[in-house]
């Protein structure tokens, strides 16, 4: 299946890409590295590809990786291109991290 559906917003390639970014300035932070959690994200993205806003659910694991999400993504790039425009909005992308 191509695109698949692995993620929460379906979306294929896009959303990989989106998951992608996010993983990696998550694995980045070294805080949000010492902790363990599960988080589901709901992103807007905006035409220029900038996140415009975020909701961060901590489904579970340390409370304040909730804080140090958000900080991570108020710093976060903006990604190498727009979603589509028919694309839904919030995009959903689900983290975890295991110690």
């Amino acid at each position: 299946r191509k695109g698949g559906r692995g993620l929460l917003a379906g979306g294929g390639g896009y959303t990989a890409k989106i998951q992608h970014a996010v993983s990696e300035l998550i694995t980045g932070d070294k805080k949000l590295r010492r902790l363990e959690y599960a988080a589901i994200l709901k992103l807007w993205i905006d035409e220029s590809g900038t996140i415009s806003r975020y909701d961060v659910d901590i489904a579970s694991g340390d409370a304040q990786a909730k804080q140090y999400i958000e900080l991570a993504l108020a710093k976060m790039d903006r990604l190498t291109q727009a979603p589509p425009k028919e694309m839904a909005q919030p995009i959903k992308v689900r983290i975890r991290s295991k110690l």
